[in-house]
């Protein structure tokens, strides 16, 4: 299910080339154990989620007040933009990326990119959600089945979640196979409106 075999090119490309997402390095090939939601449905996946907690970059670093909002095109694709604070300097960074295609049953959504490591786009699954209140997002890149290289984040609708949300989504989540132990809480004090 998570994969995504690159090259010895792309691994570079992921080492040196993406600091916006964290990605986390673990010995062997992807798990193989790990599921989606079976039935996602984007229209209610859709708007605002603040990330909560997510594995560090490569480098140890968080940023702040990371959020990403999923919309619908009047073309009826999807589309995510992500914003954050820059770690250093502490001014607003906003990616965009085009949602290629959602496959609802293997709760996965394909971003569109040109790095040329994701031939096809990134593949990232939804492992779980109430779509209310949180989700759990994760992506695995096998390097050789030597390394793999993984992203997962636990979101919420609100900036500041309640702690009963925060254990639900963290307990879900270390059941779907994420290493609660590896991820850091993304600052969300402070962070302007457009965030």
């Amino acid at each position: 299910m998570f994969n995504s075999r690159i090259g010895n090119f792309g691994l570079l490309v992921l080492l040196f080339g993406s600091r916006a997402m964290g990605l986390e390095v673990f010995d062997g090939a992807c798990p193989s154990n790990m599921t989606a939601v079976g039935d996602l449905d984007m229209q209610r996946y859709m708007g605002k989620w603040y990330t909560y907690s997510m594995y560090p970059s490569l480098f140890n670093k968080v940023t702040k007040c990371r959020s990403i909002q999923f919309d619908k095109l009047p073309n009826g694709k999807f589309t995510a933009k992500m914003t954050e604070l820059h770690s250093i300097k502490e001014n607003l960074v906003i990616k965009k990326a085009d949602i290629n295609t959602v496959d609802s049953k293997a709760g996965k959504i394909i971003l569109k990119t040109l790095a040329p490591a994701f031939v096809g786009g990134e593949e990232m699954y939804v492992l779980v959600t109430d779509y209310d209140t949180f989700a759990v997002q994760f992506l695995c890149i096998d390097a050789e089945s030597i390394i793999n290289l993984q992203y997962a984040a636990i979101l919420t609708r609100q900036r500041s979640p309640s702690q009963a949300i925060v254990f639900l989504a963290q307990q879900l989540a270390q059941q779907a196979g994420i290493r609660i132990d590896k991820m850091k809480v993304v600052p969300q004090n402070g962070c302007p409106p457009d965030t």
